[in-house]
């Protein structure tokens, strides 16, 4: 893997009161080869949910900034049964210069063919899977995303050009059905 932007670290978000989320994503991650050892973060119990998300988020930014890669992974991720041999793929192609790299995602409008297993998307949303490089989460810890949120702030500085994003191609990562989800739907 030299020379790849291979992650240094895998960190795996999870509200203590889901241990059941908690259990199926280590079992899901541990079956991937070569994946860095999963650290399991705390997330933050906010009543509005998608304010703990974010203040997750950049919990963990703050605590692994001396990281190069940071994989992100929040509870209810469902890999791909061959996520560490795609993401290789994908890292190969990889500009020295992304900010992030989404293994998983949604897409509200077309995004352009970057390369064999890259797409540079306009707009893209989701944080159930991604990677961040130092300088990523250096712009993400700047940003002023407290009236969207994290997965429609990453969204924005995107759209805006801002970050440089990358999502692999087909997708390496989605959620798991039936897993729930904490965040309620709100307006922005």
């Amino acid at each position: 893997m030299s020379g790849l932007p291979f992650p240094d670290k895998c960190v795996l978000i999870n509200l203590r009161k889901r241990r059941d989320r908690l259990e199926e994503s280590l079992r899901l991650l541990s079956a991937q080869p070569w994946l860095p050892p999963v650290e399991v973060m705390p997330a933050i119990a906010s009543p509005c949910g998608w304010r703990g998300c974010l203040q997750s988020h950049l919990q963990i930014y703050r605590r692994n900034i001396d990281h190069r890669h940071l994989l992100v992974f929040e509870d209810d991720i469902l890999p791909t049964p061959h996520l560490a041999h795609q993401l290789v793929r994908c890292l190969e192609e990889l500009p020295a210069d992304y900010d992030i790299l989404f293994l998983g995602y949604q897409l509200p409008n077309a995004p352009t063919r970057y390369s064999r297993h890259l797409l540079k998307p306009r707009l893209v949303w989701r944080t159930h899977a991604y990677m961040v490089s130092r300088r990523g989460m250096v712009k993400l810890l700047r940003a002023d995303m407290s009236r969207t949120g994290i997965s429609h702030g990453i969204g924005a500085l995107s759209a805006a050009g801002r970050l440089a994003c990358y999502c692999c191609h087909p997708r390496l990562a989605g959620t798991r059905p039936g897993a729930g989800s904490d965040i309620r739907p709100r307006s922005i």
